[in-house]
């Protein structure tokens, strides 16, 4: 308050709240000056324990309620001002969905007569762990329209104006996720037991199934909502799919007594020989133009019980699959990213003949420091601080020469933000070099 004389009432009583009674206390306040949204909540019996007994949840037909009741609906899930031009890009998107997919069961919906693609809202579901304030974890569950307002760039290329036939059709990036996505559900992992996921899913998925063959109206409008797909890192989606192949079924030894499913919810890769069951050795680091395993792609199920959350969609096994999709960022800025900046930093260390930016430092360790001090300088020139406040041995895992790098950092934006130094190193320092390892780091930046 001291760095804000004029504090109102509610944000004088916001900071006076105790850390130890955060969740409780801000709720209180939230209530007290009318900051919540009127939402209601339903419950659910999802076990014998007090915990479970009466568990809260927010149905997503709840939330569309109140979204249709004060004029929201549209902006909110498909990122447009009005009720009109959300009927427009509706009836795009699904025209070209039906490219994509002609035989999915929301065309079969309309030849029947049972809803209006204009009219049909696809939305995502979303699960993933987290922490509470007292650092306990937790798993959530939200929705969030397939079509948004875009990302920065998109808007900034003014992309959002083109005519709705020409438009990309904008991704639901822009804004806090507390403003983009609809909480349905936190459970602390001391209650979330497989039984009790399994008995909340239900209940989510008969909402979604009432949303898709039930309308909800507003007035003269009718409005029906698809569940399209479920995303989510890969641990997150084993957790939802009850997925019996996952990558932490990757084999830990030559042989093993029972030989592994797989590593793949989507094909059988890394599928180890079993004579008695009359499976083939398909091993997962196939990574040619045309891998052992590319042919078992959708071919068999990766759950022994149908995951609750697939109830009342109408999907065959190969899409049943396919409705679950692992999570953009996670894949990219905690994978490839990931991989490929920590493998670029260690070639530039390496570069032979040494790049002339790290002539004449001799070890290992003074190159780091030269290229930590540059990777500094470069973001105080944007007046920006990095998550990653320097460049090590340590930060890429990388020991000795004999080892590959696998960097140590665990948050997405840090992998940007040292693309972004490797990009702006590549064009002062790489375009003209002779070296392949070098000449093969630069192109793929620009």
């Amino acid at each position: 308050m001291e760095a804000n004389p004029r504090a109102t009432d509610a944000m004088r009583e916001f900071s006076n709240i105790r850390e130890s009674d955060a969740e409780v206390g801000a709720r209180r306040v939230l209530c007290k000056y009318g900051l919540t949204t009127p939402v209601p909540l339903s419950y659910v019996d999802l076990g014998d324990s007090k915990e479970l007994k009466r568990f809260p949840w927010v149905k997503l037909s709840s939330w569309l309620q109140y979204l249709l009741s004060v004029g929201l609906l549209w902006r909110q899930l498909v990122g447009v001002p009005s009720v009109s031009t959300m009927r427009m890009v509706l009836q795009e998107f699904w025209n070209r969905y039906r490219v994509m997919d002609s035989q999915h069961a929301v065309f079969q919906l309309e030849q029947e007569g049972r809803v209006v693609l204009d009219s049909l809202i696809p939305y995502f579901s979303h699960s993933d762990e987290g922490r509470t304030f007292r650092d306990a974890p937790l798993w959530v569950l939200n929705v969030h329209g397939v079509i948004g307002r875009g990302t920065a760039e998109y808007l900034r290329s003014n992309k959002h104006r083109l005519p709705v036939h020409e438009n990309a059709q904008g991704l639901n990036f822009i804004g806090n996720t507390w403003s983009t996505h609809l909480l349905i559900a936190t459970m602390q992992k001391c209650v979330a037991t497989p039984d009790a996921l399994s008995k909340l899913l239900s209940e989510f998925a008969a909402d979604a199934q009432s949303l898709l063959h039930d309308e909800i109206t507003h007035g003269a409008q009718r409005f029906w909502f698809v569940h399209l797909s479920s995303k989510g890192d890969l641990p997150a989606l084993a957790k939802l799919g009850k997925f019996t192949r996952t990558f932490g079924h990757a084999p830990r030894a030559a042989r093993a007594k029972k030989p592994g499913r797989g590593v793949c919810y989507k094909c059988l890769a890394g599928q180890e020989r079993d004579d008695k069951n009359h499976r083939a050795a398909l091993p997962f680091e196939d990574v040619s133009q045309t891998p052992v395993w590319a042919p078992t792609i959708f071919l068999e199920l990766p759950w022994e019980e149908k995951p609750s959350i697939l109830e009342g969609l109408g999907l065959d096994d190969a899409r049943a699959i396919d409705f679950f999709k692992s999570d953009f960022f996670h894949n990219v800025h905690l994978g490839i990213m990931k991989s490929f900046s920590s493998s670029a930093i260690v070639s530039l260390i390496e570069a032979d003949p040494p790049l002339p930016c790290l002539e004449g430092l001799g070890s290992v360790e003074k190159k780091f420091e030269r290229l930590s001090d540059m990777y500094k300088h470069f973001f105080a020139q944007k007046n920006r601080k990095p998550w990653i406040s320097e460049l090590s041995r340590d930060l890429v895992c990388w020991p000795m020469a004999s080892v590959c790098p696998a960097a140590k950092w665990n948050k997405g934006m840090a992998s940007t933000e040292i693309m972004l130094f490797i990009g702006w190193f590549a064009e002062n320092f790489l375009l003209q070099s002779l070296d392949p390892m070098m000449k093969s780091i630069a192109p793929r930046l620009h």
